[in-house]
């Protein structure tokens, strides 16, 4: 062990000084040759690592768990001396949500369906701050608007600039659904006696006390998770005259601003409820004389252009991937499907895109598309009917 008597070649790890370990010196002859340090250029390892890996006291602000740093600690002093002199970003104010966009704003203004308006920002110089349709309905609800630039509007909706907001954004409380558990037949529909699952009377009797207004048709989603989708869904149903939708209470997009948007302020007028568990609704629903319809692929489902409505009904549509619940589509008492242009049948979910036996990769609509279908088809032929 002489080349390594009293590890000389490895003193104090000298070898290991330099940041790539020891590779012996190359001046000098002798046994010693290579045990040595190769010199001192470069920052000695053990510093980097202690300055990469370690944690110097030093650094923080002597929080217990050691967490903040100094930079996060004048960043904190920083945003208390703003908040002590009143000094708030668009985001800091906001007390509810953001609102964004020119229609879902006029929208919700109108219906004063939310608790509470606390603001509108408009952009400095846009189309918005000389839109005389908006600046009257803000005055109407006794709001003075505020004027902001594009990059605070921008901050305010989410920072990205992907979500367009028009030059306008309101600060208003949440929208929540009414949950319910049932849908009552409605009163002008209730005398009417002795109508089957296909709507048709079988006493003339009957027939003349039918009502003369168009039955009500309600949309029930179910689990539709994807907020454009579901925006996408209620601007469709809104357009299409239907009474109301009813969405799951778990598994469901929330009714945030970006379905708002998305539906072109069409959220702000419908009626939207909640349900815990949709096969029991939909099954009170049959109970209750409503016919319910389930979008599905499945063989032996109706074709839709040879649906007319006659009674109060419920169309229900699945979830985006993967189309109806088993135990939802039971619930149904009828099932109807879109016949795609092939003669194939088409609908919401059954795997989304996938390939057919003709090598067709696209064998199903997304579900605003199919609702959008499903409903037009449905809602004039019985108004044609009539």
């Amino acid at each position: 062990f002489d080349g390594f008597d009293g590890f000389d070649g490895f003193d104090g790890f000298d070898g290991f000084e330099r940041g790539r370990g020891a590779r012996g010196g190359r001046g000098g002859r002798g046994p010693n040759r290579g045990r040595g340090n190769r010199g001192g250029r470069g920052t000695p390892r053990r510093e980097r690592y202690a300055s990469e890996y370690s944690y110097d006291a030093s650094s923080f602000d002597g929080t217990p768990d050691g967490t903040r740093t100094r930079w996060q600690t004048r960043h904190d002093e920083k945003k208390a001396a703003r908040h002590a002199r009143g000094d708030l970003t668009l985001a800091e104010r906001v007390r509810g949500e953001a609102v964004y966009g020119r229609n879902p704003v006029l929208a919700m203004l109108a219906a004063r369906r939310r608790e509470e308006i606390s603001g509108v920002w408009i952009q400095e110089g846009s189309d918005a701050s000389r839109d005389v349709a908006l600046l009257k309905a803000v005055e109407a609800r006794g709001i003075t608007p505020e004027y902001a630039s594009k990059h605070d509007l921008n901050m305010l909706v989410g920072g990205d600039g992907r979500r367009p907001h028009n030059g306008v954004v309101a600060d208003a409380s949440p929208l929540t659904p009414t949950p319910i558990d049932s849908l009552p037949m409605p009163a002008e529909w209730a005398s009417v006696g002795g109508m089957g699952s296909s709507g048709s009377s079988t006493d003339d009797n009957d027939q003349s006390r039918r009502p003369t207004t168009d039955p009500p048709v309600w949309l029930a989603l179910d689990e539709i998770v994807d907020p454009q989708n579901l925006g996408a869904v209620l601007r469709s149903a809104h357009f299409l005259g239907v009474a109301g939708v009813v969405v799951c209470a778990k598994n469901s997009a929330p009714l945030s601003p970006v379905v708002s948007k998305a539906s072109s302020g069409a959220l702000e007028r419908m009626d939207v409820r909640s349900v815990g568990v949709m096969p029991r609704f939909l099954r009170r629903c049959v109970e209750e004389g409503w016919d319910v319809f389930g979008a599905d692929n499945a063989s032996g489902a109706d074709d839709v252009t040879t649906i007319s409505v006659a009674k109060p009904s419920v169309v229900v549509v699945g979830n985006e991937g993967a189309g109806l619940r088993t135990n939802v589509r039971r619930a149904c008492n009828r099932v109807v499907r879109i016949e795609g242009g092939g003669g194939g049948g088409g609908c919401v979910g059954e795997g989304g895109v996938g390939e057919g036996s003709d090598g067709d990769t696209v064998d199903s609509l997304n579900v605003s598309v199919a609702t959008g279908i499903l409903l037009h088809s449905m809602l004039t032929s019985s108004r044609a009917r009539r």
